[in-house]
């Protein structure tokens, strides 16, 4: 069979598929029963190379033990080196029981004089011609996607916080809570990870759907009951950054538009939303001045701080969201009962998440986990006080955390504080019963 050196382009053929890289690819022909595609790439780092990073990228995860030569680099915000072959090097593969050959080319080309001599490489796929809609249709798609996979799982997560008008990296996270390791109800854990997982698994939904892809969480609780353990939690299980805001009015100005910050900063992130209690107020301007004027001074509830949520809000409700690929937003507070109920509804904040004061159940798994072991006596006693006092998780875990003989320890906390608890309440009747006696007191009397 004659060799013959046939180009054919494949700007036509990929156009509808990888619009944005279809100029950079060209099909050579050598023999009737082979096609090489050929992926250029400058050393440059022009705007058309992402097939070809893609291609660095996903192929540095192929390494077969008879390369000898590889290459390694390392960028800022990357967890490890991304590993890649070297000049000359080649990589036999199989995709869908077609059978591939992959070889990184250098060379110099004169049209490029004008451009610093560029050097061009070139990653050369061969495969067998028969092929060719399945590697144009199927095989570079699937590179892109596994490529785009691969730095997701190598970017360094961080945890960003908003101060002013800008956004400050505080540190990597490197949180050890996972959802094997947090304590707390086992129903409730699994019902927030198939939550997780359904939201993580759901792309296409939402594009068919035509909704943002996010989804809201509220988390409630006293403080020292573990809302932020879980958000370590759901930041290590989907592999996202955590940016976290506090609505404070003196850390951002309200005349600013709250899209302009937070947008195309949100991607494959949790946006924590804390002390968003102080700011509540009705959101639908239904109340009269007056009224408003009247729920500011019992609560001290900021108009500055009103105006923000209502921008929060409708932030949330996703106009501007369908730019952002994944975003988990959660709303962290002490007090629910003082949310404006604008904020709570399906689509705002799709999952409730109650974290309580320390239960027995809780309290068997940080002994056994602290303590290796079970006193049935001791958890006997404690169980029966639990019943009767408001204790959080976090003390609990400080005790167990004083001494080999802390769970002596925790069951003397836990009595100390019922009886100091007794004492409170008894106070409180005692002064209900003298004012019952004397109602003839000053009104401040009776306030006090």
């Amino acid at each position: 069979m004659p060799n013959t050196k046939t180009v054919l382009s494949v700007v036509a053929a990929s156009a509808v598929l990888i619009p944005s890289i279809a100029n950079l690819c060209i099909l050579s022909r050598r023999f009737s029963s082979q096609v090489t595609l050929v992926i250029e790439g400058y050393e440059q780092e022009y705007c058309y190379e992402k097939l070809f990073a893609a291609t660095e990228t996903y192929l540095g995860t192929k390494l077969a033990p008879s390369i000898q030569r590889i290459k390694a680099s390392k960028r800022e915000r990357e967890k490890k080196p991304e590993i890649a072959i070297d000049i000359d090097q080649e990589i036999f593969y199989v995709f869908e029981n077609v059978e591939v050959k992959w070889r990184l080319v250098l060379r110099k080309k004169s049209e490029f004089q004008n451009i610093l001599q560029a050097r061009l490489r070139s990653y050369e796929l061969s495969f067998p011609k028969e092929h060719k809609e399945k590697v144009l249709n199927s095989y570079l798609p699937f590179i892109l996607q596994q490529a785009e996979s691969i730095k997701e799982d190598n970017k360094l997560r961080e945890i960003n916080c908003l101060r002013g008008l800008s956004w400050t990296t505080y540190t990597k996270i490197d949180h050890p809570m996972t959802f094997e390791t947090i304590v707390m109800d086992e129903r409730l854990k699994e019902e927030i990870i198939g939550d997780l997982n359904t939201f993580m698994k759901s792309k296409e939904y939402y594009r068919k759907i035509g909704k943002a892809r996010k989804r809201g969480y509220l988390i409630y609780g006293p403080p020292g009951t573990g809302k932020s353990s879980l958000i370590a939690a759901m930041a290590n299980l989907l592999n996202y950054s955590i940016h976290d805001w506090d609505l404070d009015a003196e850390n951002f100005p309200v005349s600013e538009d709250i899209r302009s910050v937070l947008l195309h900063r949100l991607d494959k992130t949790i946006l924590v939303i804390k002390d968003i209690d102080s700011t509540i107020t009705v959101s639908t301007g239904r109340r009269g001045f007056e009224q408003q004027k009247e729920i500011q001074k019992q609560f001290g509830i900021s108009y500055r701080l009103h105006a923000m949520l209502l921008k929060l809000l409708k932030f949330i409700d996703g106009l501007w969201l369908p730019r952002i690929n994944e975003l988990i937003i959660v709303v962290k507070t002490s007090k629910k009962e003082r949310l404006d109920p604008a904020l709570l509804v399906p689509g705002r904040m799709d999952m409730h998440i109650h974290m309580p004061y320390c239960t027995f159940s809780t309290f068997e798994q940080l002994a056994v986990r602290f303590l290796g072991f079970y006193h049935v006596e001791l958890f006997q006693e404690i169980q029966g006080i639990l019943e009767g006092v408001e204790v959080t998780p976090a003390e609990i875990v400080r005790e167990l955390s004083k001494s080999t003989d802390s769970l002596q320890g925790v069951a003397k906390f836990l009595r100390e504080k019922l009886e100091k608890d007794e004492q409170e309440n008894y106070k409180k009747i005692e002064s209900r019963e003298k004012l019952e006696d004397h109602p003839e007191g000053s009104g401040e009397d009776r306030l006090t």
